[in-house]
């Protein structure tokens, strides 16, 4: 469902009635571009329900993944700091044992 869509559907039927004559392509043509104008119509308040229903239920979704995703990457990198430290303590270790 979009413009584009519409348009070049409903375009397409006109041509094929208005080849029939010139009354009928006149015709067609009137009632091709009423059935447009409903159509965006239509159109526009799809778009409309769909943009405010998806808003209204997905931005709570969208926060709580954003601070999950934030919060696993705090996680990764304090991993990774813990992991530098215990490399750095056993060198450590490694360096003071006495050799035998």
């Amino acid at each position: 469902m979009s413009y584009v869509g519409i348009t070049r559907r409903i375009s397409a039927r006109i041509k094929r009635v208005g080849a029939a004559g010139p009354f009928a392509a006149w015709l067609a043509w009137a009632l091709g571009a009423i059935v447009i104008l409903l159509g965006w119509a239509l159109v526009t308040v799809w778009y409309a329900i769909t943009l405010l229903l998806f808003n209204v239920f997905l931005f709570p979704y969208r926060l709580i993944r954003r601070s999950h995703r934030k919060q696993e990457q705090l996680q990764q990198a304090e991993l990774a700091t813990m992991q530098a430290m215990m490399i750095n303590q056993q060198r450590t270790l490694n360096e003071r044992k006495p050799p035998q």
